[in-house]
């Protein structure tokens, strides 16, 4: 999702949807006289919690389901290929492959071609991809099972830490903010198995916090704390640090205080364990998480062993040592440029390197730039419109009003300006950046003051910090793992907003309404915008391949880059089974690797492939001038 730029289609989109909610206020359409969103009327309809946890779930699998038909999601990223390689290794059946014959010929950014095939990253979301191509037969279909689940869990979270009806509520926006027309939901790059996760954790840790400890409260925080290890195992672990730090500090709680989320928020902080020790009910829930946890290290090892033959080297670890010279983390040594490997690989190595250097050199600049796109894409434009209406509505002081109504501003209008951070960043706004975003922090703290809020804010802040210290810049799935704590911030502010407008129902129907259909409207104005030159390419890429899976036999297709290629455009992406496979892919290495390739594949017709002219041809090129195109 590009949460870089408040571009004119999204500025447009905010201004259209403030003169639809200013005109349903004029117009009185909030009457509001017997609908309240209180807890207890709606705790009186049985299996109300069970059925908005199913209800949130088919919306999501079903809203990502029609946006993909209407616009079929094309891998372009190189993440998104190389996670496509794992989900066809998991469909067949396979933990891993037997290395490529002639290796050097498919070596591909963020994968492994020794000792085996596969790629670097960890297998949850693959999983999930390779459940939608045995279910469904597209991948794709395993984004939208991913999307369910995370909506599901999401509910089932925030339905310990607010009201039911909020859960719901919190969970629809939800859909609205990432599912549908998410860049999460639209792509096969991930985040909403390792937002599933968070949502797990978080929600199991709080009810074992807030009540005697059960079992199946245990195995779903087990359950979180394994989808985060196998999705996202960085910032997963600090996630997971906060949540078991409090409950080894200990918990005494009481089993009414799950009946009214309100009840929750109100009462003062309950930490330490009692005098008396565990009760068998605590220790059967200890257990069952250390079985579980012990089973998945277990597993985990295997894998490991499986695919770079060690049980504690993960398959990241074996791609990082092997091609990268950049460290994970930017203040961390740099490594030595590989000798070994080829001119495409090595592009992706000084892509990497540059980015450690620019870091090592702006730090300031690059530290606010991560600070910067969390906010934009965690609450941006649409969720901070709560926030300012909540200093607003609450009576706050005067200054308070004046400070968050200048840093909203403040934000969205930097955010308007292109190339703000790179090649060269603009020393003084990303100053004034960096003081309004400082000054944003400072005032959630001010106003979310309830120590379940702050929790969730140093929580957050945590992993915040640890993303920062990234060598690597910004993505959205880096923060998946807090995202359902975003989420439970902005739902909380909205509830409040909601509270404080009740003696004015003319503002109470268009915030409830009028700030998920929003963040809705944006998304989908995102997908209605010019496509992006990697989205040109690879739909080129595309349809070059289906062309080609048209054609009579095997093929087979050796990948030519010309000086300055962008590594970006990589070609050399296959799938599982190589020698089974309609078309394959392979890099040209000159007269003498090719034949040995050639030899290897008798029964494949050739082609040459001029990446840089997008152009096909059935014999060695002798004019690079004039090459055909494939008829």
């Amino acid at each position: 999702m590009p949460v870089s730029q408040l571009d004119s289609v999204q500025l447009w989109t905010l201004i259209a949807a403030a003169v639809l909610m200013t005109s349903a206020s004029a117009l009185g359409l909030c009457r509001l006289g017997a609908w309240r969103l209180t807890n207890s009327e709606f705790d009186k309809v049985r299996g109300f919690r069970t059925w908005s946890i199913c209800l949130v779930a088919c919306l999501a699998f079903s809203g990502d389901a029609l946006v993909s038909h209407w616009k079929p999601p094309v891998p372009e990223i190189l993440d998104e290929f190389s996670y496509l390689l794992q989900a066809d290794t998991f469909a067949h059946g396979r933990i891993t492959n037997p290395p490529p014959p002639l290796p050097e010929h498919f070596e591909a950014p963020y994968v492994l071609v020794r000792p085996t095939y596969q790629s670097k990253y960890p297998p949850a979301q693959a999983l999930f991809l390779a459940a939608g191509q045995r279910l469904f037969s597209r991948p794709v279909a395993g984004v939208w099972l991913s999307s369910a689940a995370f909506a599901a869990a999401l509910c089932w979270m925030l339905q310990a830490w607010l009201p039911p009806v909020w859960a719901l509520y919190g969970s629809l926006l939800a859909i609205c903010q990432l599912a549908c027309f998410g860049h999460w939901s639209q792509s096969y790059w991930g985040g909403m198995v390792a937002a599933t996760g968070g949502a797990l954790l978080f929600g199991a840790w709080r009810r074992l916090l807030d009540a005697a400890p059960r079992k199946r409260n245990a195995i779903v925080l087990a359950l979180g704390i394994v989808v985060l290890a196998n999705s996202r195992p960085y910032e997963g672990l600090i996630t997971v640090i906060p949540a078991v730090l409090m409950l080894l500090m200990g918990r005494r709680g009481t089993d009414s205080a799950l009946s009214d989320g309100a009840a929750l928020r109100s009462q003062p902080w309950r930490g330490g364990y009692s005098s008396s020790g565990y009760s068998s009910k605590g220790m059967a829930a200890i257990a069952a998480l250390l079985v579980i946890l012990a089973s998945s290290g277990v597993l985990m090892a295997l894998y490991n062993q499986r695919v770079t033959r060690y049980f504690l080297t993960l398959p990241y670890q074996a791609y990082e040592r092997e091609y990268n010279p950049a460290p994970m983390l930017f203040f961390q040594h740099l490594r030595p440029m590989p000798e070994s490997i080829g001119v495409a690989m090595q592009a992706s190595g000084v892509d990497a390197l540059q980015e450690v250097h620019w870091a090592r050199q702006h730090a300031l600049d690059f530290v606010t730039s991560k600070l910067f796109f969390f906010w934009q894409f965690a609450f941006g434009v649409v969720l901070g419109i709560p926030l300012l209406l909540m200093v607003l509505l609450e009576g706050q002081s005067w200054y308070l009003r004046g400070l968050q109504l200048a840093t909203y501003a403040a934000v969205q209008l930097i955010a308007l300006r292109r190339f703000l951070f790179w090649p060269r960043p603009n020393e003084v706004l990303v100053a004034g950046l960096l003081i309004a975003l400082l000054v944003q922090c400072w005032l959630l703290w001010r106003l979310l003051a309830g120590r379940w809020e702050r929790l969730a804010l140093m929580t957050t802040g945590l992993v915040v910090l640890g993303v920062a210290a990234e060598s690597a810049r910004f993505r959205t799935h880096y923060i998946a793992p807090v995202i359902p704590l975003t989420l439970f911030l902005a739902t909380e502010s909205i509830r409040r907003v909601y509270q404080a407008s009740q003696g004015r129902r003319f503002l109470a129907l268009p915030i409830l309404i009028g700030v998920p259909l929003l963040a809705l409207a944006m998304m989908a104005a995102l997908s209605l915008a010019s496509p992006t030159p990697m989205r040109v390419w690879a739909e080129k890429r595309a349809a070059m391949a289906k062309q080609l899976e048209a054609q009579p036999g095997k093929q087979l297709v050796l990948v030519k880059y010309g000086d300055g290629h962008d590594y970006y455009e990589e070609w050399v992406y296959n799938p599982a089974d190589l020698d089974h496979s309609k078309v394959v892919w392979a890099r040209d290495l000159g007269y003498s690797g090719n034949n040995e390739l050639i030899d290897y594949y008798p029964d494949r017709k050739v082609w040459w492939l001029d990446a840089d002219r997008y152009d096909l041809q059935s014999s060695p090129p002798k004019d690079t001038n004039e090459l055909p195109l494939l008829p």
